[in-house]
């Protein structure tokens, strides 16, 4: 995945499917970051790095909506800093390229929580712990959890599924799901109920269903 080599690609036609586009963006943010961890302890060129990010933002502008990474990192409110760590540890799935040089330049395949504090921008400590976003809600996992820095970073499957605009069922929910069709109308009282839901949400709040209930009380805005 060498500068030159990238430059050398043609480039990409116009109206692109979101899932291509999705892809597109995915790989361009990643060889971002690449540069960046090629070429520590030194800095990254600035050539190349400004090349990396020009190619992010002509991906970037064939994208009709947000990409896969940006929704999940605003959904579970990452910082750039665990996006980043994210997008790494999918480094090795998404371009093999990606494994190959950091294991000439760092000797593994796969990036650590230490190398991304060291190398990037905007690193902070607190993306390691357990109750931190990445692991709470098992977005990276640690090969080694004796060694929180020093551990190769992996992402689950469905993760990396995720990212690349792939949407399934968990193998373990499918198997004891079955669709239901809506009905072709809501009893007066759940209307209510979704109608309260529906204003809350438009005003950007929470809200919190309290149940089961005799009474069926209704909705309770956060």
């Amino acid at each position: 995945m060498t500068a030159a080599g990238r430059r050398a690609r043609p480039a990409d036609p116009p109206g692109l499917s979101w899932d291509e586009a999705n892809r597109l963006a995915l790989v361009a943010e990643l060889d971002v970051l690449r540069v960046r961890l090629v070429a520590y302890p030194g800095e990254p060129d600035r050539a190349e790095l400004a090349a990396a990010e020009g190619r992010l933002a002509s991906a970037r502008a064939l994208l009709d909506r947000p990409t896969a990474l940006d929704g999940l990192a605003a959904a579970l409110r990452l910082t750039g800093f665990e996006r980043a760590v994210l997008l790494l540890a999918t480094g090795p799935e998404l371009a093999g390229e990606v494994a190959d040089e950091l294991t000439a330049a760092h000797g593994q395949p796969r990036p650590t929580f230490g190398l991304a504090l060291a190398a990037l921008p905007g690193a902070h400590w607190s993306a390691l712990t357990p109750d931190a976003p990445l692991r709470r809600w098992d977005l990276v996992r640690l090969l080694d959890p004796d060694t929180p820095t020093g551990s190769p970073l992996v992402t689950e499957e469905r993760v990396l599924h995720h990212l690349m605009g792939v949407r399934y069922l968990e193998p373990d929910l499918a198997a004891v799901a079955r669709p239901v069709p809506p009905p072709a109308a809501l009893p007066p009282a759940f209307a209510a109920v979704a109608a309260t839901i529906r204003t809350v949400w438009e005003h950007g709040r929470p809200a919190v269903l309290q149940g089961p209930q005799p009474a069926n009380l209704p909705v309770v805005a956060a």
